[in-house]
């Protein structure tokens, strides 16, 4: 399955849904039927000309630093049309996804979403000076594109929020709500990709290095997070038409939770 997908399209509206890693192109950790920003490019141009309001649904544990930063400049074309832009933090908004989604006119959050923001992340190969074109051109996508869309919704002063970065912050709803111009729903979202199954994501990419209890299985503390009991978390989401969902995020839990969860719940425990 592609990391996002367009639904429930219609003359005025349109639903994008962003579950999954973002990645800039085929290969690597993608899946066979992935997509990539050109995809994104075209399925956009695809949408009704007569589009008002883009709904942005968002579960994921972030992505290719790159590949968002180029949404981000499709996105801002998007509202240049007039189209207004809502974005939901359905699970978790991580990484690439937590500045992607501040392009957005207005952010909702439910009272279990959580947001991750961190300093610009990419992987590197090369001799000395490969590395510090990467590392300059970090910089500029921190500078240029990361800082202007936080500001752009923050209430609070750079010098705080650019803190939360430096540090690897998790933030909660009310986290947001204190730190940046946001819309609180009442409710709790369960997504039908869970947020298990992004973190699972998040750890297999290397996107996350730290880990809120909030979003590991079952809600355990990080000492016993090596040992998961995802059935009983799992078979409590009631989406309907999830049970494949469920099947796939079951298996993968198995196959994946005693060769990398283990290792990597270990290292986060040790910083």
């Amino acid at each position: 399955m592609s990391f996002y997908e367009f639904k429930n399209a219609t003359e005025e509206t349109a639903d994008l849904y962003i579950y999954g890693a973002i990645i800039f192109s085929r290969g690597g950790y993608s899946r066979k039927d992935d997509k990539s920003p050109a995809d994104f490019q075209k399925d956009l141009e695809g949408l009704s000309k007569d589009l008002k309001t883009l709904n942005i649904l968002i579960n994921s544990p972030g992505g290719d630093v790159f590949a968002a930063s180029t949404m981000v400049s499709m996105l801002e074309r998007v509202k240049g049309k007039g189209i207004k832009v809502i974005a939901y933090v359905d699970g978790i908004s991580a990484s690439a996804a937590s500045f992607l989604m501040m392009v957005a006119d207005e952010i909702r959050l439910y009272k279990n979403s959580m947001v991750l923001v961190h300093k610009p992340m990419t992987w590197s190969f090369g001799n000395a000076n490969d590395l510090r074109r990467d590392v300059a051109s970090l910089d500029k996508i921190e500078d240029s594109v990361m800082m202007p869309l936080y500001m752009g919704k923050a209430k609070s002063p750079q010098e705080k929020i650019a803190d939360k970065i430096d540090a690897e912050t998790w933030l909660n709803a009310d986290n947001m709500n204190e730190h940046f111009h946001v819309t609180l729903l009442r409710g709790e979202k369960l997504a039908v990709a869970s947020i298990q199954a992004t973190v699972m994501d998040g750890i297999m990419t290397g996107y996350m290095r730290q880990f809120p209890e909030a979003v590991l299985p079952g809600g355990i503390d990080l000492a016993t997070a090596c040992k998961p009991e995802p059935e009983a978390s799992l078979t409590e989401q009631p989406d309907t038409g999830a049970a494949e969902t469920e099947a796939a995020i079951r298996a993968r839990l198995e196959g994946i939770r005693e060769s990398i969860l283990a290792k990597k719940i270990k290292e986060c425990t040790k910083k």
